[in-house]
């Protein structure tokens, strides 16, 4: 039987008696646990349990889940703070029964039919859906599985434990393969492969789109040509990083460069030139650009303001785009 017959088939056993209706499909859960749809069926029978709650049964329900995310988010705000006064042997204590309990969590299990991830912001999902294209139906996770396995990265980093940090960001990047600040980080972990760093960080281009990160990926490029002795595409890529975030490391950087006699700074034309010839984008991403225009054009033609403002303030910030500005300053107006 196909998985839609085996579901068919359970839905036309209910009885409408909410008693017997909840002690069935347990039993009909028991019964498939070892069937190849096996997660999918037993996710299927959860949602039909959860109808027949009432709504006090679905309101403690929700609230108990609202706990858990919480509890964690309250968790790593600890982490932050034990971090920020460089003390990780306590971020650690903090942090690692999270890690713990979620590598045995069920609730969020990929299937045939769904797919879950921790987006952060809506414009991630949207970025995934683009690029990915995927078959399944796209699920967000309540649980903030992938802040969780970064901030324990972070931990392992300070604990000098590089092996399980980049285990850590693997799965924080599994849980969300959209967070630029995973994947910068792990780029971070990863510099002693120096060609394996560049490609990463070329690649991470197309899922960039806030203007530190994107600072940040030039400075990475920047440390890439740096360690192959090609000083003047390094300054020029601090240069371009300057243009979306102050940097003292650039700064300094570029003065360096400056002071010496042999060193000739790297026009335009030339960076491009450089772009070409080494496969580095010079700006945001252009899909990304024209992704969260899009976006936010549609929102705001059918006047979903916080939508429109969202998505257009992203494409705003990171090109300037005065068909962008208008759109916005004509939400400001009305």
């Amino acid at each position: 039987m196909t998985y839609e017959e085996i579901i068919k088939k359970i839905q036309a056993g209910l009885s409408g008696d909410k008693q017997r209706d909840q002690a069935y499909l347990k039993q009909q859960m028991e019964e498939y646990k070892d069937h190849r749809y096996n997660h999918e069926i037993v996710r299927e029978c959860g949602r039909m349990l959860y109808d027949l709650l009432d709504d006090a049964q679905k309101e403690k329900f929700v609230r108990s889940i609202e706990q858990d995310t919480e509890h964690i988010r309250s968790a790593l705000k600890e982490v932050e703070y034990f971090l920020s006064k460089k003390d990780a042997a306590k971020a650690n204590e903090v942090i690692e029964p999270i890690i713990k309990s979620m590598s045995q969590e069920t609730m969020f299990k990929n299937d045939s039919k769904n797919v879950f991830y921790s987006f952060n912001e809506p414009f991630e999902n949207v970025l995934y859906e683009y690029l990915e294209k995927p078959e399944q139906n796209v699920q967000r996770a309540s649980i903030p599985y992938s802040d969780a396995y970064y901030d324990y990265a972070r931990v392992c980093l300070e604990l000098d434990e590089q092996q399980k940090a980049q285990e850590a960001l693997k799965k924080a990047i599994d849980w969300n393969p959209m967070s630029s600040k995973v994947q910068l980080l792990y780029m971070e972990s990863m510099k002693e492969d120096l060609e394996r760093f560049f490609a990463f960080t070329k690649f991470a281009f197309q899922i960039i789109f806030h203007k530190p990160d994107l600072a940040k990926a030039y400075r990475n490029l920047a440390y890439y040509f740096d360690q192959k002795n090609l000083q003047r595409i390094a300054y020029g890529c601090h240069g371009i990083s300057l243009q979306y975030e102050a940097s003292e490391e650039s700064v300094n950087y570029m003065n360096a460069l400056n002071e010496q006699d042999w060193f000739s700074q790297p026009s335009m034309d030339e960076m491009r030139e450089f772009a070409k010839k080494y496969e580095f984008p010079i700006g945001p991403d252009q899909q990304v650009v024209g992704l969260a225009y899009g976006y936010g054009k549609q929102c705001f033609e059918e006047g979903v303001k916080d939508g429109a403002k969202y998505f257009l303030t992203i494409a705003y910030d990171l090109t300037a785009a005065p068909e962008a500005k208008e759109l916005l300053d004509q939400m400001e107006t009305e």
